[in-house]
């Protein structure tokens, strides 16, 4: 028994065993800047449970090239237009986006997403989004109507061309005064929400 639990705690401390992080709920207006990234309350959030073309990223459909990267991310932004967006995040690493599961009303986005063929689900989502996948690639929507690189399998070959990561775009959130008032200073977490 010591045992077991000794080899535990080196795994735990090697990081060959993931500890479950906690998830931060956010809710607001969101702006989608992808087919699988939206802005949130000043916080770049990226859909885990799918992966959508890049914003610079082309398929081909009846021999022709369409800019299906800004197709899936009309998608998203008509999604979300006017809706408030809810989000369980994540941070998987420091200065990158926070993984996140978002739902718009009752509609889980990744799996709207998915269910247009404008992106392929991740390993991380439900086994049912798996499921949706096979039944959209059967009825050719979306990007499996033609040729198109896997988005992940893109990104490695146009590194250049996908959204810079949240520390790019900004200076790194720390918990730092933002206004003072009458009674005393208001700093802001790093998913932008006041604290004392």
């Amino acid at each position: 028994m010591r045992h077991c639990l000794t080899s535990l705690a080196l795994l735990f401390a090697s990081g060959l065993l993931a500890t479950p992080r906690s998830a931060q709920a956010i809710s607001g207006r969101a702006t989608a800047l992808a087919g699988d990234t939206l802005e949130l309350t000043g916080q770049r959030l990226r859909l885990v449970e799918s992966d959508a073309p890049e914003l610079r990223q082309t398929c081909k459909r009846d021999g022709a090239d369409w800019a299906c990267g800004v197709q899936a991310r009309n998608l998203l932004a008509s999604l979300i237009d006017g809706q408030d967006v809810i989000c369980e995040a994540h941070q998987p690493a420091p200065g990158q986006a926070l993984w996140a599961t978002c739902r718009s009303g009752d509609a889980s986005l990744a799996e709207a997403m998915v269910s247009a063929g404008l992106a392929v689900a991740t390993p991380y989502g439900e086994a049912a989004l798996g499921q949706l996948q096979e039944r959209v690639k059967q009825h050719q929507l979306g990007i499996w109507a033609g040729e198109f690189a896997m988005p992940d399998a893109w990104r490695k070959a146009n590194p250049k061309a996908v959204l810079p990561t949240a520390s790019a775009l900004s200076p790194a959130r720390k918990a730092t005064p933002k206004s003072e008032s009458a009674r005393g200073k208001v700093y802001r977490n790093a998913f932008g929400c006041a604290i004392k």
